[in-house]
């Protein structure tokens, strides 16, 4: 008969077992084992095991906060577009730190080509950082490509530590992939400033221009009520001779990226 725990100063060397998870059906193989509480440690007389066996080290529920290693490179933004020649085959599976942009994955589809490599990543499966007390969350981490917003797709698992989360990011064996975080696009070095007097929604059409070479990703509108507008303009306004608005509304500071519908006047 084993303790079924570990033992205290006073009960001496007990017998015990050591426990495999090996995924089979039926349950964990066990091996027989003794241990001693010494006071200031325990010890363990331990059997030899097969291959592919290990011992587990009991440890704090929120120990990957305090141990982990950072991912700080400016190309993991989301918006990064310099170069497409970063790979990440050489991350080792385990507890890291985004500390740049925002902090935190992307919950959305990143645009293929971004964030240093051909393939950027994001969180999938889930569309907020869990809360504290939720403990370690499994999600999908799935990698972009200009076709399809699951070119690959890995477990990983998340822990909110309260000021930042930190992620297991598991082995990644194809080329060109990449771990990447949420740019910050209220930072000024992530968008374009549009300021054109044109622009303006009840501003009649003198002189049509076109938005056809606007390159995608952020901009920041400098005048007027500084944003796009929220009602259907009439044709032949704003400088153009299709303006276009945006249906649903703007969000308040602090909300996560939204989709919104942006429509153009054709008559």
């Amino acid at each position: 008969m084993t303790l079924g725990r570990h033992p205290n100063t006073t009960e001496g060397t007990v017998n015990t077992e050591v426990c495999y998870n090996t995924g089979a059906v039926g349950g964990a193989g066990c091996k027989e084992a003794q241990v001693v509480n010494c006071g200031s440690h325990y010890l363990y007389h331990l059997r030899p095991t097969g291959a592919n066996y290990g011992l587990c080290v009991k440890s704090s529920t929120d120990s990957m906060c305090n141990n982990y290693q950072e991912l700080g490179e400016a190309w993991r933004s989301t918006e990064y577009s310099a170069t497409k020649t970063n790979t990440d085959t050489a991350v080792e599976s385990g507890w890291y730190r985004f500390t740049t942009g925002l902090g935190r994955m992307a919950f959305h589809c990143p645009a293929s080509g971004h964030g240093g490599g051909n393939y950027p990543s994001y969180a999938a499966s889930i569309e907020e950082i869990p809360p504290v007390d939720a403990g370690v969350v499994s999600f999908t981490i799935s990698w972009s490509t200009t076709s399809s917003c699951t070119y690959a797709s890995r477990t990983g698992y998340v822990k909110n530590c309260g000021e930042y989360p930190v992620y297991w990011l598991p082995k990644q064996t194809t080329g060109g992939t990449t771990y990447n975080t949420e740019a910050d696009s209220c930072s000024e070095d992530q968008y374009t400033v549009l300021n054109d007097a044109r622009r303006l929604a009840w501003k009649p059409t003198t002189d049509a221009q076109t938005d056809y070479t606007l390159q995608q990703g952020w901009f920041r509108i400098t005048n007027g009520l500084n944003k796009i507008n929220e009602e259907c303009t009439p044709t032949n306004y704003g400088g153009t001779l299709y303006p276009g608005w945006m249906d649903g509304g703007h969000p308040d500071a602090g909300i996560l990226s939204i989709l919104p519908k942006l429509w153009a006047t054709v008559p």
